[in-house]
């Protein structure tokens, strides 16, 4: 007769599985908070580049600016633009760090669901079996009552 209650017993690997899930899942999610920073970051060197390139602009049509000013702007400028590259090359970096993350819980939640698959399977066995269980304890009950009944007439 089996057990009255359901144990799987591949339990502890289940557990480990979804607790890979999880942790793939929050590894996922920092990448993307780590994303919105770098993205943050980039707004806030293009903004200053386009408030300086105003700004040079503005006292160039003022005239008050000298050569050695606008050298420094422009200078400013390309280390600006050089800043604005490498964010982008960084911001790609963590896409590409993001693909592989998808990839990584999309194969957690691969391994997790055959293992949940697999003890559905075996609750339904242990289910048909425990139902086998009762009605033959039933028929066994039966038989007895007619045999009980037949030796009173």
């Amino acid at each position: 007769m089996p057990p009255r209650n359901f144990k799987f017993k591949l339990q502890i690997v289940l557990d480990v599985k979804e607790k890979r899930e999880e942790e793939e899942k929050e590894k996922l999610a920092k990448l993307f908070k780590l994303k919105a920073d770098e993205e943050a970051v980039l707004a806030k060197l293009e903004r200053e580049k386009f408030d300086t390139l105003e700004e040079l602009k503005e006292k160039q049509k003022t005239g008050g600016i000298n050569v050695e000013k606008i050298k420094m702007y422009h200078a400013h400028l390309k280390k600006l633009d050089h800043r604005i590259t490498n964010q982008k090359l960084r911001l790609t970096e963590i896409d590409i760090a993001i693909d592989k993350q998808r990839e990584a819980l999309l194969e957690a939640t691969k391994e997790k669901k055959t293992f949940e698959k697999l003890k559905e399977k075996h609750y339904d066995e242990w289910l048909k079996e425990l139902d086998a269980e009762e009605r033959k304890f039933i028929d066994e009950l039966a038989t007895i009552r007619f045999a009980r009944d037949k030796q009173t007439e």
